[in-house]
């Protein structure tokens, strides 16, 4: 009997680590996640995905100039929404629960607002949505502008979700999610980091523009 009260503080101890480790999980960011995620960590993760709530959790909206994120190029010809988005952007925000700035900032850094740009990977519509993507969000017509705006708005969602972090769900939109998942926080991609820049002063613009 005595060798079982001698485990028992053993126990015990190693049970306050496993509650404690795992609600310093719920209050972890991608970025300070290590790449060999813990169990902990990957049920964060899909209590997050499996989240029914409206509501995306707190954003920590960085300075384009923050490290690793480039500065991007004058915002002078970035000019106002173009008059027949405006509604679109207005009922997508609404429906989705994204700002409307962010998606008038993507849309301008997608395909200036081009209903029918095809990006050289095959990306199609305004917001610039890839086939299997399409597929994943039940996109019918790529080149519809609401559909794909819709779309597109219910991804970047889906993505500030997970993430929690702007320039995350930015990068992960820019590179796919597993991109982002696989280095633990911002890709080193020249591309991907200029582009979340891009959005992020875009969204400053809009935000100033929209209100």
């Amino acid at each position: 009997m005595s060798r079982y009260f001698l485990l028992l503080p053993a126990v015990i101890c190693c049970a306050a680590f496993l509650a404690a480790a795992d609600n310093a999980c719920g209050q972890m960011t991608v970025k300070e996640v290590p790449l060999n995620r813990t169990a902990a960590w990957e049920r964060h993760v899909a209590k997050l995905q499996n989240s029914r709530s409206s509501a995306l959790p707190p954003l920590r909206v960085p300075s384009a100039a923050a490290p690793g994120i480039f500065a991007s190029k004058d915002l002078s010809t970035a000019g106002d929404v173009p008059l027949e988005w405006l509604e679109r952007i207005k009922h997508a925000s609404a429906r989705h629960g994204v700002s409307a700035a962010l998606l008038a900032a993507v849309l301008k850094a997608e395909s200036n607002f081009n209903t029918y740009a095809i990006s050289p990977k095959g990306a199609r519509g305004a917001m610039q949505i890839m086939p299997d993507t399409a597929r994943e969000l039940g996109l019918q017509n790529s080149f519809d502008p609401d559909e794909n705006l819709n779309a597109g708005a219910l991804y970047l969602s889906n993505l500030l979700r997970e993430f929690s972090q702007l320039e995350l769900a930015l990068a992960a939109y820019n590179a796919g999610p597993e991109a982002v998942r696989q280095y633990g926080g911002l890709p080193p991609y020249e591309e991907t980091r200029i582009y979340v820049a891009r959005v992020l002063d875009l969204f400053k613009h809009y935000s100033r523009k929209l209100g």
